[in-house]
C-alpha cells in the first residue's frame, strides 16, 4: 500500500493544476489498512511521505487495501465508500472534500 500512496503523491506533485487546490499550510494525512499505516504531508510546497507518526493527523482514512486503492485510483468516490462502510474517515469536512477531490482528479 505504501508504494501506491507514494505513487499517488508523485502524480499529485507533477500536476500543477491540482497544486492550486492545495492550501499553503501543511495538512498531515494518515491512511491506515489492516496491515500498515502511511503518513504524508500535503501543502503547496510539498506532497511527500513522512515517517513522523507522532504528529496527530489532520485527516485520516481507515479501510481495507482494496478500498483504499479504489479511492486513490479515482475509481470510487470517498463518500460512496464511506456510505458502503468500506472506509472510515476522521477529520474536518473541508479536508475531506479536498482529499476526495484530489483523489478523483488525480487519476492515473
Amino acid at each position: 500500500m505504501k508504494e501506491r500512496v507514494f505513487s499517488w503523491l508523485e502524480r499529485l506533485e507533477n500536476r500543477p493544476d491540482l497544486q492550486l487546490l492545495i492550501p499553503a499550510y501543511e495538512t498531515f494525512v494518515s491512511i491506515e489498512s489492516e496491515k500498515e499505516t502511511v503518513h504524508f504531508v500535503l501543502s503547496k510546497d510539498k506532497c511527500k511521505g513522512t515517517e513522523d507518526s507522532f504528529v496527530q493527523p489532520d485527516f485520516s482514512v481507515h479501510g481495507d487495501e482494496r478500498s483504499i486503492y479504489r479511492l486513490l485510483s479515482g475509481a470510487e468516490m470517498m463518500q460512496q465508500l464511506f456510505k458502503q462502510k468500506e472506509i472510515t474517515v476522521k477529520g474536518k469536512y473541508r479536508t475531506l472534500l479536498l482529499f476526495e477531490s484530489l483523489c478523483w482528479l488525480n487519476k492515473p
